[in-house]
């Protein structure tokens, strides 16, 4: 954006705290424990720690914002705040997306597998599935 002194920045990404907060709001209530395959949210993810890493994002999308490019600030700024709150979480997860993908294509079959079987599936029916 434009050069301006520190306290009008400051007063500026102020305004666009309630727009971090939303983010982070539905990221921690629905999002976080679907990507965690959680049924809570991980006790080491605090909701005001979202905000923060959203803060830093908004930060940033201030910084390299380009009004030439005919994009509005606040949809710029909002994948900007999404993008650094999950790439936070990201740290948090020691599995691989990969594996977790994997876990929860098996999970699906094993939960198929029951509702034809009437049972838990062996080992050997759930890899012939």
């Amino acid at each position: 954006m434009t050069t301006i002194d520190s306290a009008d920045r400051e007063k500026f990404l102020l305004s666009y705290l309630p727009l971090v907060k939303h983010i982070a709001g539905k990221i921690y209530n629905a999002k976080l424990c679907q990507y965690f395959s959680l049924s809570t949210n991980p006790p080491l993810v605090e909701f005001q720690d979202l905000v923060s890493t959203g803060f830093i994002g908004l930060a940033q999308a201030y910084d390299n914002f380009d009004p030439s490019r005919k994009n509005q600030f606040n949809t710029y700024a909002s994948k900007r705040i999404f993008g650094s709150i999950w790439d936070s979480l990201r740290g948090f997860d020691w599995i691989k997306k990969g594996r977790r993908d994997r876990a929860k294509d098996v999970n699906m079959a094993i939960d198929e597998l029951e509702q034809v079987l009437g049972r838990r599936p062996t080992l050997i029916e759930l890899s012939d599935h």
